[in-house]
């Protein structure tokens, strides 16, 4: 794989770590408010959205650091 391609891939990895996680997350949440599940249930499902979050937000700095990396080497093959 050559640079060029990888940093296509970090960057389509990287787009989906900022886009698709809040909107689901987003979605899930609107969905909560109508579902008439009870108030434990809809906080148990929040606190795995929270974490959801926090893990995409550790992923977009790996790929950001990975994107940082790669466009200052000088290698083309990886």
């Amino acid at each position: 794989m050559n640079k060029k391609e990888l940093t296509s891939m970090l960057e389509e990895g990287l787009k989906i770590e900022e886009e698709i996680v809040p909107i689901y997350a987003m979605h899930i949440n609107n969905t909560l408010f109508l579902s008439g599940l009870d108030k434990d249930k809809q906080d148990m499902i929040r606190d795995i959205l929270n974490l959801l979050k926090k893990e995409s937000e550790y992923h977009r700095a790996a790929y950001l650091n990975l994107l940082e990396k790669v466009r200052g080497d000088n290698r083309d093959v990886y």
